[in-house]
């Protein structure tokens, strides 16, 4: 049994002496990251999203998971590393009720400061959530057309 305790002393050893390349420095660093992000918003994320009767509008594990996903897959993130910055930009999202999924919303990095950006998928749900709007359409307009809103 002692055998088996040196070997695993012996190997914990030799993988922590191994030289990692620039490269791998910084996708452990990431990954580190976002396994904190992570935990944080797991504690906190369900008091940010709002609710509709007593349920939330999005479901928090589906937030977390976007929220990985857009860290671990934007290059914006590769220079953006303080967790705290960016838990509070996912935060903020999480208050609109939208996933940073690209697709409702994202963060990007404006005048050198990490922003929370609603796109018009996720602008166009928080319209319908109102119950004000019955429908939106969308159109190209050029600088000549004109047009009605109704």
């Amino acid at each position: 049994m002692s055998n088996n305790l040196n070997f695993n002393q012996n190997e914990i050893l030799k993988e922590s002496s191994v030289q990692l390349t620039p490269d791998e420095k910084r996708k452990k660093e990431k990954d580190r990251n976002i396994n904190d992000i992570e935990k944080t918003l797991s504690i906190v994320v369900k008091s940010y999203i709002p609710s509709r009767n007593g349920q939330p509008i999005i479901f928090p594990d589906n937030f977390i998971k976007s929220a990985k996903a857009l860290v671990r897959n934007s290059p914006v993130f590769d220079t953006i590393t303080d967790k705290d910055t960016i838990v509070s930009a996912l935060l903020h999202c999480a208050s609109d009720g939208l996933l940073p999924d690209g697709k409702q919303a994202t963060l990007v990095t404006y005048r050198g400061k990490l922003t929370y950006v609603p796109m018009y998928q996720g602008l166009v749900e928080i319209i319908y959530r109102g119950k004000a709007v019955q429908s939106v359409n969308t159109h190209i307009i050029y600088d000549s057309d004109t047009f009605d809103v109704s």
